[in-house]
């Protein structure tokens, strides 16, 4: 994805570098050493392209990487969130509450990673795995050893590693923390009764949104399916107006910080106050989530809202990175996939093609041509053509893309021109 490109051109041309095709998940050093030697090629001798008829150097540098915390730890080369020291972010040592790793609040405050200690970290990791007679690998501070990221130039392995608000607030807090309130039959916030629930769901299918908001509420009691943009709606404009009165001022309040907090970090733009009220709401959230549900609900994803304020500090608002426009792109490419078999070449064709042909068309209409598995094998029919028009992206995204091409794919005579 380009930072460079504006944020609604930036979420709809997203390039395809990588595909892992197996049963098990993949070996990230394998996967992750061709990129970080060809982005330090670009980094360091770039490009050049042309824009109307003069000549640009231009150098690719990436400094960011917003993926989910499984997929986070493996790329570190780190213990994952539910092991000792699972944070990437700190060095919190985590506490084992009916034998789950939890992270309830503590009095000393962990301290924070930097790039410069957890490299020192793998290289020590490394060396005492080297020098032990011992076949089993031991962490130092939840990192298991060197990872592939350490050597990409420009690339800080903390920092550059952005808490991702879908999976950590949306489908990860506000999921958690509904349910809880939907679940503990026996405690004095519980809202599931069946007249409370009857109420919430009144409440909740008579709001009628603006169209700025892309779905209409669907009912509490089909929380199992809603998205993450539909928790995210529920966050923001309904959970407050429809839990009022069914539960505690307390918990309604302590809610509220969380809402506030969010708010204000997916704003437009963000003052410096307004940054520290954001970093000052979570706080005070994350400490009296223990003591109102029970440090047994102190989840990583409860942790993690204490790192919020620094991603934001460093990158921007959440919305600006987040892997909202990746998923779209993973539902996509598994719309493409036909059969159990190893993907072939007509995938890639069809993932390049759709990147040229990129233009203001909806799901339904790309879904409907995935579905048609001759019409990509035949080309640029003439159904294709009527139904899609050549986007003319600028002349740096088709440069750039080209040369990732070039980079990652093998040009055969198969490959249509």
């Amino acid at each position: 994805m380009l930072h460079e490109l504006p944020d609604y051109l930036r979420k709809k041309h997203t390039m395809l570098i990588g595909l892992w095709v197996a049963k098990q998940e993949p070996d990230m050093t394998i996967f992750l050493q061709p990129f970080v030697n060809q982005a330090n090629k670009l980094s360091e001798y770039g490009f050049k392209w042309n824009n109307k008829g003069k000549e640009i150097m231009s150098k690719l540098f990436p400094i960011t990487c917003c993926v989910d915390s499984p997929a986070r730890c493996a790329m570190l080369n780190m213990k994952r969130f539910n092991g000792i020291h699972g944070c990437t972010y700190c060095e919190y040592p985590t506490v084992k509450i009916d034998n789950v790793r939890k992270y309830p609040m503590i009095e000393n405050i962990p301290k924070l990673r930097t790039d410069e200690s957890v490299k020192r970290q793998m290289a020590f990791a490394y060396y005492k795995y080297c020098s032990s007679t011992q076949s089993k690998q031991v962490d130092v501070l939840g990192v298991w050893g060197p990872s592939a990221l350490m050597n990409l130039k420009h690339f800080n392995i903390v920092s550059g590693m952005i808490v991702d608000f879908l999976h950590a607030c949306l489908v990860g807090l506000t999921e958690l923390h509904t349910n809880i309130i939907f679940s503990n039959v026996a405690e004095e916030y519980y809202v599931g009764d069946p007249t409370k629930t009857h109420l919430i769901n009144q409440r909740l299918l008579s709001i009628k949104p603006p169209t700025c908001v892309g779905k209409t509420p669907r009912g509490i009691t089909e929380r199992n399916n809603w998205k993450a943009s539909e928790w995210l709606t529920w966050l923001l404009y309904y959970s407050i107006p429809c839990l009022s009165g069914l539960t505690k001022k307390k918990y309604i309040i302590h809610l509220s910080l969380f809402v506030r907090a969010m708010n204000i970090l997916l704003s437009d733009s963000i003052t410096p106050k307004m940054l520290h009220t954001a970093n000052e709401l979570p706080i005070t959230f994350v400490f009296q989530f223990g003591q109102l549900y029970g440090n047994n609900y102190m989840h990583y994803n409860v942790h993690r809202l204490l790192h919020l304020r620094e991603s934001v500090k460093n990158w921007g608002p959440l919305w600006a990175i987040s892997t909202f426009p990746f998923e779209n792109e993973n539902k996509l490419v598994l719309r493409m996939k036909k059969n159990n078999s190893v993907v072939d070449d007509i995938f890639i064709i069809k993932m390049e093609w759709i990147m040229d042909y990129n233009e203001d068309y909806s799901m339904e209409e790309i879904n409907d041509l995935i579905e048609d598995y001759e019409t990509f094998e035949a080309g640029y029919n003439s159904h294709i053509e009527n139904l899609l028009k050549p986007n003319g992206m600028e002349h740096f995204y088709q440069a750039l893309h080209l040369k990732i091409i070039d980079i990652y794919t093998e040009k055969t005579d198969n490959i249509p021109n």
